[in-house]
């Protein structure tokens, strides 16, 4: 990708959609599932403490309120 050094333009509309943004270089995920990832993200917990249910793929009813 151009935006990130690349020397050929090979996204420019993401290059000007860059100009708007804030870039960060330098991330990490919680987890290398989605799942978590996003429920990290939006709970802003860590995955050990909100406890998804693997089989049903939802959060236990108590943090149900602490959601975004």
């Amino acid at each position: 990708m151009s935006l990130y050094g690349y020397f050929r333009e090979t996204t420019p509309f993401l290059d000007e959609f860059a100009k708007t943004c804030t870039m960060f270089d330098n991330i990490q995920t919680v987890s290398r599932f989605t799942n978590p990832s996003v429920i990290s993200f939006l709970t802003g917990k860590a995955p050990k403490t909100w406890q998804l249910r693997q089989q049903a793929g939802f959060l236990h009813e108590q943090d149900n309120s602490e959601n975004l």
